[in-house]
């Protein structure tokens, strides 16, 4: 009679996968937060160039003050949310980083069970061969000893 191979660890492993696939979403949502934090970043960035380009595009001709206020203003206050959005950058680096790091040790847990039952069975089947192996052989010796 065959016997089926059973590895005593499937549970484990079964929540090592969940585990892993938990981490990956995690590491997912990260990426996909630091990368529109970083858009906006650019997006602030890049206002901010046009409006210095507007900006130096009027000072060639005569521009009352309280219009240079105004553009300085809004200057500052792009210079503000720059800052403030690239400290959130920083920030969304770092926790990418952290769950990039919780997922690839997650990833090696799993491998590491996948691994240990992937010997089991290599050891199952050995002895499987060898149980074939052996009624093979009673087999072969009862009909020479049949005839």
């Amino acid at each position: 009679m065959i016997k089926k191979f059973h590895f005593s660890l499937d549970r484990v492993l079964r929540v090592k996968e969940i585990n892993e696939d938990k981490k990956k979403d995690e590491f997912q949502r990260a990426q996909k937060y630091k990368d529109q934090i970083e858009k906006q970043l650019n997006e602030l960035k890049q206002s901010k160039e046009s409006i210095i380009k507007e900006l130096n595009d009027t000072q060639k001709n005569p521009v009352q003050i309280q219009y240079l206020k105004t553009y300085h203003n809004y200057l500052s206050s792009l210079d503000e949310q720059i800052t403030n959005q690239s400290y959130k950058l920083q920030i969304a680096e770092k926790e990418l980083k952290h769950v990039r790091q919780e997922w690839i040790d997650a990833k090696q847990e799993k491998r590491v069970l996948e691994k240990l039952k992937e010997r089991h069975y290599q050891e199952f089947r050995k002895e499987s061969l060898k149980q074939e192996q052996k009624v093979l052989d009673e087999m072969t010796v009862q009909s020479v000893y049949s005839r």
